[in-house]
């Protein structure tokens, strides 16, 4: 198994702010977490796309990937998002990509309008 760590300073939203926008992914509509999606559709498809092409080209060919899900995504009691992420390849193989990180916010506004704020889950670990 291979891992990759990402480093960084940004800091985290508490631990019920995250497991709130983690349940709020799974209700919206327009995210289908653990759904089939298009490579192309899915950002979180994207991010696991490039990570094999830059750090395993040689086990996995990100060209032929041709589907990715959540197989599980949750915040633990630390406030720490785990998941896997399976993609797909088109000769029938998969890869479980195991991430672990957390939820943060970054507002766009220069006066603090909540109506600017955004989450987004920022992946510190991952294996495959």
């Amino acid at each position: 198994m291979k891992t990759k760590s990402f480093p960084t300073k940004i800091k985290s939203v508490s631990v019920a702010d995250s497991k709130k926008f983690i349940d709020e992914l799974y209700s919206d509509p327009d995210i289908k977490l653990g759904d089939e999606e298009s490579m192309g559709a899915d950002p979180f498809a994207e991010f696991v796309y490039h990570l094999l092409g830059e750090y395993d080209k040689e086990n996995y060919d990100p060209d032929t990937a041709s589907d990715g899900f959540f197989e599980e995504l949750y915040v633990d009691d630390k406030g720490v998002v785990n998941g896997i992420f399976v993609i797909s390849f088109d000769d029938g193989t998969e890869a479980n990509i195991k991430f672990r990180g957390f939820v943060s916010e970054e507002n766009l506004s220069a006066d603090g309008d909540p109506e600017m704020a955004y989450k987004f889950i920022v992946v510190t670990d991952v294996s495959w």
